[in-house]
């Protein structure tokens, strides 16, 4: 019995098997014949000897791989009563069926006629042997032909084996032979064919198809290997075969699947891409087929979308965010769609916020999203126009609306910053220190705005020291910070104007508020009038109680009425007044008068009061000196003469 084995496992599989049963693998294989008989090369004549039948025994003997098949030698059974001769012990038999024909040459040895019939004993069953029969006159020779051929409904593959011919005697039973014939199948070289199923790949909104190409290998009887590619004449389509590489038996068939990738139309539009796929087996030959890849896009459902801006144009003053209402309107769609939002803009300045994002519209319906944009103001007194687009995509198909956003500025803070002080006129007099509070308005400003505080005045004479010297001022609000201003004093009796400003910068610009410095001395007159019009006073009191003469010793109180008559030789009766009148009372009066005269602007009662002091303390010491006494003054007298002058001068300070 013929067997094959296969080199990588080992495994014995039957004749005919193309995949290994235990690895399912396609690999070369050798033949193996099993006998129980020894298997002993003989000569292509052979004259057989008269021997003893052995009972059949199995062998497992297997051959190694690689090493050719061992083929069994004639067993001659004949005991001398014919003799067999082989002309070849090789033959090839066409697996399209045509039958091939083997001749052997019988001699009858016997001495009676004989026939004789040849018949197989191991043949696969696809090998048809037509039995062969031969009779034969006692010691005649003749060919007997042997006809050979394939009988199998599928085609048989390519290959050699070892069958055994027994040719026997028809009247003598126990003469026969046995002799081994080596049968070659040989191969048929015919190509394989490809087709795809389907021919046609439709795909709609898909980049990849697919479909099977069949390998026909029914046309040869021997295994091939193949190798595929793809080619379409656009250069536009990717191929992806799985497996890479077949492996088809023979008088069999194999497909392998292929996914064809490229990329797919615009939406609404299909496309046909002709493509040929082709197989390669070892030997380079080629076989091809052709399909068709046909790809159509639908029309996305965004690209019936409604994409609406509201303002379009977008304008505001005086700040960095605006709002916009996004309007998406899926109701002309027919189905719901996914819809991914985005902002662009060609300087890239504007920050785009969505609220939401991502948007799931049903069809015949509308919703709204509002959108942020944030964007630097532009410089203070300019306007600036920013180009925007809005897009709503599903991931493959974009849509776009544009709009523009308008932003002014209005003037810088600090130009519409107004600086007022208070008081605006500030009156030192003799101080050296004064304080006013710096206001600074900034209601009319529609910006913060950050100020350095500093003063100026025209001679660099003044100092000026702030409570707060940077001030934040927000939009719409004012604030006020303490300035002290610290001056040199001013001689006497003079009066000082200063100018000065109160300055408040952002660094670019000024604002100020101008403020008026009077600065004077005051007068020491009124004080030295009081001091010399209390200091006669005094004076004048004092000495009025005080001793006037020298010689007598006599106060000014003691110089009455009567002692002056008394001293100009008269008497004066003045009923008792004349003892009580006396210089030191009038002195005492007057100097009240002079310090009465003080609360009058003009002096001129505290100047008339120390003149009739003065006069009458003259008068006094002329009177003594009519009447011989010794006029030396004492110290009462000098006190109140001396509080005169001091009282008279302090009189005269009132005039200017």
């Amino acid at each position: 019995m013929a067997e094959y084995v296969c080199d990588r496992c080992g495994e014995v599989n039957p004749v005919g098997t193309v995949f290994c049963i235990s690895c399912h693998a396609f690999l070369a294989w050798e033949q193996v014949e099993r006998d129980d008989r020894p298997e002993v090369e003989q000569n292509v004549e052979t004259r057989m000897v008269p021997r003893i039948r052995v009972p059949a025994t199995t062998s497992d003997a297997t051959p190694a791989p690689g090493v050719p098949s061992p083929r069994r030698a004639p067993t001659d059974t004949t005991g001398g009563l014919f003799r067999i001769t082989a002309e070849q012990r090789e033959i090839a038999v066409p697996a399209t069926g045509e039958p091939a024909v083997l001749t052997l040459q019988v001699m009858n040895t016997s001495d009676i006629v004989d026939g004789y019939l040849v018949e197989s004993l191991s043949a696969p069953r696809w090998l048809l042997l037509e039995p062969a029969q031969l009779r034969l006159l006692p010691g005649s020779e003749d060919a007997v032909a042997i006809r050979l051929r394939v009988s199998s409904a599928t085609l048989v593959a390519a290959q050699t084996i070892h069958i055994t011919l027994r040719i026997r005697s028809m009247s003598q039973a126990l003469a026969e032979a046995e002799l081994p014939v080596r049968i070659t199948v040989p191969a048929i070289e015919a190509p394989v064919q490809l087709s795809p199923e389907p021919s046609v790949l439709r795909v709609r909104d898909r980049d990849t198809g697919s479909c099977t190409v069949v390998v026909d290998n029914s046309r040869s009887n021997q295994p091939v290997q193949l190798r595929f590619s793809g080619s379409d004449p656009e250069l536009a389509v990717r191929f992806r075969f799985e497996p890479p590489m077949l492996e088809v038996g023979p008088a069999a068939s194999g497909s392998v699947q292929v996914s064809v990738t490229a990329a797919r139309p615009e939406p609404g539009q299909e496309i046909s891409r002709p493509f040929t796929v082709t197989a390669r087996d070892s030997a380079g030959r080629a076989a091809s087929t052709t399909a068709t890849f046909l790809q159509a896009a639908t029309v996305s459902a965004i690209s019936m979308l409604g994409l609406g801006l509201e303002p379009s144009v977008v304008r505001i003053t005086d700040a960095e965010t605006a709002t916009v209402q996004v309007t998406l309107d899926n109701r002309r769609g027919r189905s719901g769609v996914r819809i991914f939002l985005d902002g662009k803009d060609p300087e890239g300045a504007i920050q785009f916020t969505f609220s939401p994002p991502v948007v799931d519209l049903p069809a015949g319906q509308v919703t709204a999203v509002f959108l942020r944009l944030y964007a630097w103001r532009p410089e203070p007194g300019k306007e600036l126009t920013r180009q925007f687009r809005v897009t709503a995509s599903d991931g493959s198909v974009t849509i776009e609306e544009s709009g523009s956003l308008v932003q002014a500025s209005s003037r810088a803070a600090i130009e519409v910053l107004t600086v007022h002080l208070n008081p605006s006129v500030l009156r030192l007099s003799s101080r050296r220190r004064g304080y006013v509070r710096a206001v600074l308005d900034n209601r009319d400003g529609a910006q913060p705005l950050r100020v350095m505080m500093r003063g100026d005045d025209p001679e660099n004479a003044a100092r000026f020291d702030f409570a707060a010297n940077t001030l934040d001022i927000p939009p719409g609000q004012m604030a006020t910070t303490k300035v002290t201003i610290t001056v040199p004093r001013v001689s006497a009796e003079q009066e000082v104007t200063r100018p000065f400003n109160i300055v408040a910068s952002d660094g670019r610009l000024e604002a100020q508020g101008h403020g008026t410095l009077i600065q004077s001395a005051a007068s020491r007159r009124p004080l030295a009038r009081l001091l010399l019009t209390v200091f006669g006073a005094l004076a004048m009191i004092i000495g009025a109680f005080s001793p006037w003469l020298v010689a007598d010793g006599l106060t000014g109180v003691d110089l009455d009425a009567a002692t002056f008559a008394a001293a100009f030789g008269f008497t004066l009766n003045l009923r008792g007044a004349e003892y009580v009148i006396s210089v030191g009372l009038v002195i005492l009066a007057l100097a009240v008068l002079m310090i009465f005269g003080l609360t009058s602007r003009s002096g001129r009662l505290s100047r008339l009061s120390a003149l009739l002091g003065a006069l009458l303390v003259v008068g006094t010491f002329v009177a003594a000196a009519l009447n011989g006494n010794d006029i030396r003054p004492d110290r009462g007298a000098v006190l109140v003469l001396a509080g005169c002058i001091a009282g008279y001068i302090g009189g005269l300070l009132t005039r200017r």
